[in-house]
């Protein structure tokens, strides 16, 4: 499952678990989201080894007996935080199906202030520092003032053109991917979404049922 930051792809990953699909929660594995901005409370990430682990016993926890069905996982870089994912695992990942999440700037804005509208404004500013390079020393420098003065709309929006263009950069290595009309949806309702359009779609061949 793919799409540009603030698409919801890791709720949209647990809605696809509840609907009885097969899922790899990555991020939730890693305890990061996966960019600066990604363990702003800290959280102690497992060792890169332990990660590898985690990974291999949720694997192993999958039916191997229905063969054919999706493992639903979220578009990720090799490195989530401090944690690398197995290179093995990682290059399986990269050439799979892509099913790329639509979404709006407005659905995007509206979740990422979900995600971040309560952070410590010195958590947000620190994470903005992190990519000042990136960003460049003048965005980088509206950023924090925008944290500063409260306006995270403003803040997340300078955050969204870097980001943009680093995922942007990602997908022309992609080579079988799908676009899913997600404006608008719920994590549930984009979840049911995904479905239908990997059954339609079916890059396998291979039949995809949901319990």
């Amino acid at each position: 499952v793919g799409g540009m930051t603030g698409s919801a792809k890791t709720h949209v990953i647990h809605a696809l678990h509840e609907k009885a699909e097969w899922t790899l929660d990555l991020e939730g594995l890693a305890k990061h989201y996966g960019s600066a901005f990604g363990n702003l409370d800290e959280h102690a990430q497992p060792s890169t080894e332990h990660f590898a682990n985690l990974l291999a016993w949720e694997l192993m926890a999958l039916d191997a007996s229905k063969e054919g069905r999706a493992i639903w996982v979220e578009n990720e870089s090799r490195q989530i935080g401090r944690v690398y994912v197995p290179e093995v695992f990682h290059k399986r990942l990269r050439t799979a199906p892509v099913l790329e999440l639509e979404r709006t700037e407005e659905d995007r804005m509206t979740h990422l202030l979900s995600m971040y509208g309560e952070a410590s404004p010195d958590a947000l500013a620190a994470a903005f520092e992190k990519i000042r390079d990136k960003l460049g020393g003048q965005h980088a420098q509206a950023a924090v003032a925008h944290v500063r003065e409260g306006d995270l709309a403003s803040a997340a929006r300078i955050a969204l053109v870097y980001y943009d263009k680093t995922y942007r950069h990602g997908l022309d290595k992609r080579e079988q991917m799908r676009p899913v009309d997600a404006r608008g949806l719920n994590p549930a309702e984009t979840a049911a979404q995904c479905v239908v359009a990997y059954n339609q779609w079916n890059p396998w061949n291979q039949p995809q049922t949901s319990n």
